[in-house]
């Protein structure tokens, strides 16, 4: 087995662990307003404006909020056929101010691809709740990306669903 099969089942196995772990959804969220929920990138901008061999596109995110005033979000993605694989992950960390059914997120995300690039992107976002469990949101990054000693600043955008659990 490969590093990278290897990388993608320890990946799949933690995903596993959390989405059937009872202790995830043991806890009342009235008392301690955390939540999970799982999130895809509708569309990245940045794919149509530059090519970079960063990370695969539509990112999937695991949104993990830690009481009303933080998020953890780690981030997945991977592409393969023929000759050719691809991953990328990552976490975000955020400050959250929520605004009635509205998120204001502030924060950063680090991540790593196959290709061997590493990013810091500070970040800023926001996200409407049209229901309990479901947003829609956007944002909004200044993405510096590493890569055998090379490395180019560029902006990001996104529009990310998010449904909670």
């Amino acid at each position: 087995m490969s590093t990278v099969q290897k990388g993608i089942t320890s990946i799949s196995l933690i995903l596993i662990t959390m989405l059937i772990s009872p202790s995830l959804f043991g806890q009342d969220e009235e008392i301690n307003k955390s939540k999970f929920g799982i999130g895809v990138s509708l569309f990245n901008l940045t794919e149509y404006a530059y090519e970079f061999d960063y990370e695969p596109t539509n990112l999937i995110y695991m949104t993990i909020d830690i009481g009303e005033k933080f998020r953890l979000e780690p981030t997945v993605g991977f592409a393969f056929s023929d000759g050719f694989q691809q991953y990328s992950i990552g976490i975000g960390a955020f400050g959250k101010k929520p605004i009635s059914k509205f998120n204001i997120l502030y924060g950063a995300r680090l991540g790593y691809g196959s290709s061997g690039s590493a990013v810091i992107a500070p970040t800023l976002g926001a996200e409407y709740f049209f229901i309990d469990r479901f947003s829609l949101g956007s944002e909004i990054q200044l993405r510096g990306i590493f890569n055998e000693g090379d490395w180019v600043v560029l902006t990001n955008s996104s529009v990310i669903v998010r449904f909670y659990f």
